[in-house]
């Protein structure tokens, strides 16, 4: 297989992945009624925007974890989708909420737009907040990479988008109206899995060798 033909396969699967999750949207949604409910409206875009950041998310993981295998594929393009994907993937991760912060006003006016960003006795919903405070701490430190601080403790912000993802998860996988449907549940829990292979993956080896280095110092 050619170089040219792996791309075109790789961007193939890219759009099958990302457009599940609207296909999913609309294949739920009867839009006879969306389109004459300003509210229900608005939840169709809170609910497109949701399942678009959680698919972008986890392509940008496994875009930063196996990119030496992508720079194989996509040469020095590989760093240039992820650095974009990341901006649009950040883009969707904010608007959903702010979707949400419409809802609340309009239902409970601008207390309820308030408790949109606060923690609250849903803890789903908090997880959802945590997870979007996470990613822009990432995003801050992914923009200013450049600077001493960051670059000396790149690793450990890298570190918070992987714990982002967890709890953007536990966030979609209780309260998603989604993501029990095909084809999305697919991606869904194929990309819970994938995520959660891999850390182990990862953390496996410091575990054992932390393990190991405890029995050499208590013999």
């Amino acid at each position: 297989m050619s170089l040219k033909q792996k791309r075109i396969i790789w961007y193939l699967v890219w759009l099958l992945i990302l457009l599940s999750g609207p296909f999913t949207v609309i294949k739920n949604t009867d839009l006879s009624q969306v389109t004459s409910n300003d509210i229900l409206l608005v939840s169709l875009f809170q609910r497109l925007t949701g399942v678009t950041a959680f698919t972008l998310l986890f392509i940008q993981i496994t875009l930063g974890a196996y990119m030496d295998k992508w720079f194989q594929i996509l040469g020095a393009k590989a760093y240039w989708v992820h650095v974009t994907e990341g901006l649009f993937a950040y883009a969707f991760v904010l608007i959903h909420p702010l979707m949400q912060t419409y809802l609340d006003f309009s239902v409970r006016g601008i207390l309820g737009a308030i408790l949109t960003f606060l923690p609250g006795l849903n803890i789903y919903l908090t997880f959802g907040k945590i997870g979007f405070l996470l990613l822009t701490v990432g995003v801050v430190a992914g923009y200013f990479r450049t600077k001493p601080f960051f670059r000396r403790n790149w690793r450990t912000f890298h570190i918070l988008n992987y714990i982002a993802f967890f709890f953007v998860a536990s966030h979609s996988l209780n309260l998603g109206t989604d993501v029990a449907s095909p084809p999305f549940v697919i991606v869904h829990k194929g990309a819970i899995l994938g995520v959660t292979i891999y850390v182990i993956n990862k953390i496996y080896p410091l575990l054992t060798k932390k393990f190991a280095s405890a029995k050499l110092i208590i013999k």
